[in-house]
């Protein structure tokens, strides 16, 4: 399985997922998750679908579900418009959570969310602000 970024004719990024045989071949045609983005993008396994998370054009964060065969299970948007940099996606076994950076000037901060299949659960929190200590680029 691959999650990734295609450049596209208008000089955007499209944010596609495809199938993969053992050696790294692709299998069928890729789906398209969305044509304009940042190209920003993080998959996790839960054991049944792929979590695939990315960064829109205009900012906001959005997760899906693509299955094993590549049909898409579900999609939605659960960061809305934000300053971003690095996202991370991870599976704990029980539920996604992403990491995301916050870019605005003077709040270089660390941000934590879990999320269902759906939105996010409890809400985002802030788990680290460390002004100047973590750079522009935290990741």
């Amino acid at each position: 399985m691959s999650l990734y970024a295609a450049r596209t004719t208008q000089g955007t990024w499209s944010i596609r997922f495809g199938l993969l045989d053992s050696n790294g071949a692709g299998i069928g045609t890729p789906i398209t998750l969305e044509d304009k983005t940042t190209g920003d993008c993080e998959l996790a396994w839960d054991g049944t679908c792929f979590g695939a998370l990315w960064t829109s054009w205009a900012g906001a964060l959005r997760f899906a579900l693509p299955d094993t065969h590549g049909a898409l299970v579900s999609a939605t948007e659960v960061v809305p418009q934000t300053w971003l940099a690095r996202i991370r996606l991870f599976w704990d076994g029980s539920g996604y959570g992403l990491f995301r950076g916050n870019l605005l000037p003077n709040l270089n901060e660390v941000w934590f969310a879990r999320l269902d299949l759906r939105r996010y659960l409890g809400g985002p929190g802030g788990v680290a602000s460390a002004p100047r200590a973590v750079g522009r680029r935290p990741w």
